[in-house]
Formats: C-alpha cells, sequence, structure tokens
C-alpha cells in the first residue's frame, strides 16, 4: 500500500472561507473529508483499493491518499482507513452515509480486520442538498453536475466506473501514469467537497434571515416580479425555474447574484373570477339567483328572493380580478380559489401589494418561505 500525503495549496481568501464552513461543523482538526474508490458496487465480493481524507493538521490542509498495489493490499487499506478516522469526531462525504460507509464496514467485517471501527458523526451532503435540486436547477445531483453549478473546473475526465479497468491494469503493471489518474479522480472528489459547503451558507441564509421588503414590481400584464430584501447577502447566483407541484400548474422564477441579499421571484398573474370562502356558513344564507350569501341577520331585507343554508361549497364571496398563485394561507390576507377544496390558493395581486408595504418582517419571511416551499426541509 502506498500512502500519499500533499499539502493543500489554498488562497488565502480560499482557506479562511473554508475554515469558517468547517467550524460550523466541529474542530476543524477534528472534521475529516473522505472518499474511497472500489472495483463495484458489491460490498460483499468487491473490493476498495483507494481511499482518501482531507483534513487540517497544525495550520495547514492536507490530502492524504492510500492506494493498493493490487488487490491483496485491501485488508491494510481497510486497517488505515479504522487508523486514520480513529480521531475525527465528524466526516463529510458525498454520498457516504449510502455507499462510502456502509461498504467500508462491511469489508472490515469480511476481511476481519482487527483495528477496530471507529465512532464519528457523519455529514453526507448529497443527502443534504437532494431536497434543493429543484431550487438550484440541478438537472440531477451528481456531484460533477453540482461541482459545475459552483464554477468548480476539474482535469480529471474519468468516472469511477471507467477507473476500475485503470485499476486493474495498474495492479499488473504498476504504470506510474496509470496511478497518477487514478489518484488524481480520488484527489479532486475530495478536494471539491469542502467547496461544496457554500451552498450550506446558502441554505442557511435563505432559512435563517429575515426578509426586510418584498416590493412587487409590475413586468407584463399577465407576469408580476417580486423583489425580496434579505437581511443578510446570499453567497451564490442561483436561477432556476420551480414548479409548485403537480397540483400548480405554475411555474415561479428565482433568480439570486452572488453576495446580494436580493431574491427575485416572478409569479404569474391570473385574471379570472375566483371565491373567497367563509368559514361559518351557519351564518349565512346562499341565494341561487344572484350565486351570492347574506348574513342571516339581514334575512329580512330579502322579501321575497330565494334563500336556502349556506353550506361549506355555497359560502363565498366572488371576485372577479388579478390574483398571484401561491401556496397556502397567510395572516392579512384573503385566500382565494376556484373551488372549495382546490389545491391552487391564489392572493388578490391589488391587496397583495398594499399587504406587502406594511407587513412586519416576520410576515414577510413566513411568506418567502412557504412561496419556496423550505419551511419544512431540514438542513
Amino acid at each position: 500500500m502506498k500512502i500519499i500525503k500533499r499539502p493543500v495549496v489554498l488562497a488565502a481568501e480560499e482557506k479562511a472561507e473554508w475554515l469558517e464552513q468547517i467550524r460550523r461543523l466541529g474542530d476543524p482538526e477534528k472534521v475529516f473529508f473522505m472518499d474511497i474508490e472500489t472495483t463495484g458496487f458489491n460490498r460483499t465480493y468487491d473490493s476498495v483499493y483507494l481511499t482518501g481524507f482531507l483534513y487540517f493538521e497544525a495550520g495547514q490542509f492536507y490530502l492524504e491518499q492510500h492506494l493498493a498495489s493490487d488487490l491483496r493490499d485491501e485488508p491494510e487499506i481497510v486497517e488505515a482507513f479504522c487508523d486514520r478516522l480513529s480521531d475525527a469526531e465528524q466526516v463529510i462525504t458525498f454520498n457516504g452515509e449510502m455507499f462510502d460507509f456502509p461498504f467500508m464496514e462491511n469489508r472490515h467485517r469480511t476481511l476481519h480486520v482487527t483495528a477496530p471501527w471507529p465512532t464519528y458523526g457523519s455529514c453526507d451532503l448529497l443527502r443534504r442538498y437532494r431536497p434543493y435540486q429543484t431550487l438550484f436547477g440541478w438537472e440531477n445531483c451528481r456531484l460533477k453536475t453540482i461541482e459545475r453549478s459552483l464554477g468548480v473546473d476539474r482535469e480529471d475526465v474519468f468516472t469511477g466506473g471507467e477507473l476500475i479497468e485503470v485499476f486493474e491494469t495498474y495492479a499488473l503493471k504498476q504504470d506510474p501514469e496509470l496511478e497518477k489518474v487514478l489518484l488524481l479522480h480520488n484527489y479532486e472528489d475530495i478536494l471539491n467537497i469542502p467547496r461544496l459547503l457554500r451552498i450550506d451558507q446558502f441554505i442557511s441564509v435563505l432559512h435563517q434571515t429575515p426578509v426586510e421588503q418584498v416590493q412587487v414590481l409590475d413586468r407584463f400584464v399577465d407576469q408580476v416580479r417580486l423583489r425580496i430584501v434579505l437581511e443578510e447577502p446570499l453567497p451564490l447566483s442561483v436561477e432556476s425555474d420551480l414548479h409548485y407541484d403537480r397540483k400548480y400548474p405554475d411555474t415561479l422564477h428565482f433568480k439570486t447574484e452572488a453576495f446580494s441579499p436580493v431574491v427575485f421571484l416572478e409569479l404569474p398573474v391570473h385574471h379570472q373570477l375566483l371565491y373567497h370562502y367563509l368559514p361559518d356558513p351557519d351564518q349565512y344564507y346562499y341565494l341561487p339567483e344572484s350565486d351570492s350569501i347574506i348574513h342571516k341577520s339581514l334575512a329580512d331585507t330579502l322579501g321575497a328572493v330565494k334563500k336556502r343554508k349556506a353550506t361549506a361549497k355555497t359560502c363565498r364571496i366572488p371576485k372577479e380580478s388579478d390574483f398571484l398563485p401561491v401556496r397556502g394561507e397567510q395572516e392579512g390576507l384573503h385566500t382565494f380559489r376556484g373551488e372549495k377544496k382546490e389545491p391552487v390558493v391564489y392572493f388578490e395581486k391589488e391587496e397583495f401589494q398594499h399587504w406587502t408595504e406594511d407587513a412586519c418582517a416576520e410576515a414577510l419571511t413566513a411568506f418567502f418561505h412557504s412561496l419556496l416551499n423550505i419551511e419544512k426541509r431540514s438542513e
């Protein structure tokens, strides 16, 4: 087994950024970034031939790799893995909880490695970021896709699957050029994981930073633009089209600029007849000829007009206006629907605009979170 340990050369600004993000997860000298390379996905029959670790030691980041000369080195690879992580308090991976850790634990048992299995906290960034795939506009959640969205370049051009044959050839020939290919893929996989932590900061700002202001900017007859000002800037430029869900046919356009506190959201405007449903139909009569309701206290004024008891479906106030599709109710605003049980909810554009001018930060923040559907997502 070969051990290759190299200092990671970073600009002072990037090094400071890494340390700031890592401190959110724990003591920088107890936080490790990790990735493995294997001959396949089967934990029982396939083998691990390369492990890599990025860590902070004595004021410097290092990237350390353990490479098997051939598969006879696998027990040593697994033992060194356990030793390296024996002091770790937090291990950060990309898909580690689904693949890397279960694979290594199985190989540890199968090979009867004597070194004790380490205990540590796990932070799997794939699991952490997958709920935000649509928000960030990623076509999928592969590591290279997310790297590209952050402007991270790679020198490596291989996939892990393609490197299996490269390792098999390397194990026979010990070719230094093939060794470089194997190490580079693993090196860049690990080196780029800390760079993904900018996404953590972005998500944290969305979840935790209050909204200072919401402005309604007229754009077109059938579209409105919301200018939303947060108390803190967002660290990334993001632009995506968010589909509410299958129940909502409309699309919301989301856009941010790096280091700006402003979020732009573009919503469609619908001019149509909708209804505001009242919660207490027992207090009203329904007038079928005019499709309207009247409070029972005013029933004596009806004369011979036909009336019947209002129901949950008929206890409603009609209005034809410009409406914005939203996700749910908001205190201080009337909600409108086409039918009582229709899942799509609307705010009247004019009323919403007046509401944004007077609403408190807490109400504006709740509206923003509900629109992005992030309030129930865990970080």
